[in-house]
């Protein structure tokens, strides 16, 4: 086996990464938890929002020179409080 993670036991850790209540992390600091890189994460993202499951926030930051930043942080939703977009029968 050549020890890949699939891409649901990642969606299952990104999900655990961003409980609720959590004020989310941004794809930096979900890289480092799962050892990916953030170019992956953020493709790992993209996929999550297309399954309408991703929840974007921001978190203001204080840059080198003194000034406040925002930076995108993101929490995944679990899949039973996502609504369903189909239409009704």
């Amino acid at each position: 086996m050549s020890g890949t993670i699939r891409e649901d036991e990642l969606l299952a850790e990104l999900e655990r990464l961003t409980r609720k209540g959590d004020p989310g992390r941004t794809s930096i600091e979900i890289g480092r938890a799962l050892g990916k890189t953030a170019a992956r994460v953020r493709v790992l993202l993209q996929r999550v929002r297309e399954m309408g499951r991703l929840s974007r926030g921001e978190r203001v930051i204080e840059r080198i020179d003194g000034r406040p930043s925002r930076i995108p942080v993101y929490t995944i939703l679990r899949a039973a409080t996502v609504k369903s977009k189909g239409r009704k029968r």
